[in-house]
């Protein structure tokens, strides 16, 4: 077999260096999180910040119990989950909310037509937030009633900066 011989032109002049990425691929990421049983009472229409006290890793991002806050303002990939049993017949709505203003795709509503009803409230999404933004996670329902929080459920809010 033969091989084949190439020809080569001169080398041109080197072009411009191209932008530097990040180098670990991700510039910001927390997430918050509650694993004990817990319960919370519930005023009818009244939005409640879902408790989870329990903060993980972060960077650039500022966690507090129950909230973060966004230093830098980017597009986001937000996932949130929540299995709660309701104590009274109930529509009960999980929202993601930046600076206390609804994340829209996050907005779940499930009805409870009986005491004792467990739910799941799972979801991912993609937003563009401001640096500075709160985000938390709350819980409102149509009556007045206690949620209970399993201990073998997990309430979690996890945020990761795409760009």
């Amino acid at each position: 077999m033969r091989g084949c011989a190439y020809k080569h032109g001169a080398t041109g002049p080197t072009g411009p260096t191209g932008y530097t990425g990040p180098a670990n691929g991700l510039n910001a990421y927390a997430s918050i999180y509650n694993t004990g049983g817990s319960t919370t009472t519930l005023a009818p229409d009244v939005p409640y910040a879902v408790r989870m006290p329990i903060v993980l890793d972060s960077k650039n991002i500022t966690l507090a119990e129950n909230s973060m806050t966004i230093e830098e303002a980017g597009t986001y990939s937000i996932s949130y989950n929540m299995f709660p049993n309701f104590s009274a017949p109930a529509t009960v709505t999980l929202e993601v909310r930046s600076n206390g203003t609804v994340i829209i795709p996050t907005s779940s509503s499930a009805t409870a037509a009986v005491q004792s009803y467990a739910m799941s409230y799972s979801g991912n999404t993609i937003a563009v937030l401001p640096a500075n933004a709160v985000i938390d996670m709350t819980v409102t329902s149509t009556a007045s009633q206690t949620l209970f929080f399993d201990e073998d459920g997990v309430e979690i809010l996890t945020v990761l900066k795409l760009n």
